[in-house]
């Protein structure tokens, strides 16, 4: 639960900056206020989380995370994350167009907080980013 005035920040990483957009769009459309950012690839996450360490960047921040990106997909960005002192905690849900339980169940092996199978409809998509904002701004506790 996030101190009144204080703002839930979504980091969403995705080499689809469409569906960037259409996420920020959904979150927007749902009346949720966040402070939104959209980071194209995990190696691009891990270059501004370590050139920002000194800043907390992710300290309070939730992640959004595609499974199927080039180069480093999502299952490498998770166990780097969980393999990391400072980011081990951080808060991460899976947003995948894959609703295979072997994704399912190696994300969540690998230290997912949840895993949302892609909306197909925008309404549907604004439900889902309305139900997540909520949850994890205004009922849960995010590590510091």
């Amino acid at each position: 639960m996030l101190e009144p005035g204080n703002l839930l920040t979504i980091i969403m990483v995705d080499d689809d900056a469409e569906d960037a957009m259409l996420t920020k769009a959904a979150i927007e459309a749902s009346g949720q206020k966040v402070d939104f950012h959209h980071i194209g690839s995990g190696i691009d996450l891990f270059e501004k989380l370590t050139a920002r360490l000194e800043e907390s960047a992710v300290c309070g921040a939730l992640i959004l995370l595609d499974l199927n990106m080039p180069v480093m997909d999502g299952r490498e960005v998770l166990q780097k994350l969980r393999g990391h002192e400072r980011f081990s905690k951080v808060p991460v849900i899976v947003v995948s167009t894959s609703s295979a339980k072997s994704d399912i169940d190696s994300c969540y092996a690998a230290g997912a907080n949840a895993f949302v199978t892609k909306p197909v409809s925008f309404d549907r998509m604004v439900e889902a980013m309305e139900s997540i904002s909520r949850f994890w701004g205004d009922t849960a506790r995010i590590p510091e």
